[in-house]
């Protein structure tokens, strides 16, 4: 029984070492991508963003009937 005691504290131990690696390891991935878009791809990223995003479009317009109840044209 003392042995598995011993053994206890040990596996926990490996577990958290092994979640901040993990954790680690993330966080290097996650950084490297945001260097990555920041310096390779930021100049044509930026051009993207600053390109207009609404288009002004003339639509001819066409004015409706104005009619009375009874469906005679009024205007």
């Amino acid at each position: 029984m003392s042995k598995l005691k011993q053994m206890i504290p040990s596996m926990f131990h490996r577990r958290v070492l092994l979640l901040a690696g993990m954790l680690a390891a993330a966080m290097l991935v996650l950084t490297g991508r945001l260097g990555w878009i920041t310096l390779v791809q930021g100049g044509e990223l930026r051009e993207k963003a600053e390109r207009p995003l609404v288009r002004r479009t003339w639509f001819p317009t066409v004015r409706g009937r104005i009619i009375d109840r009874k469906g005679r044209v009024l205007a």
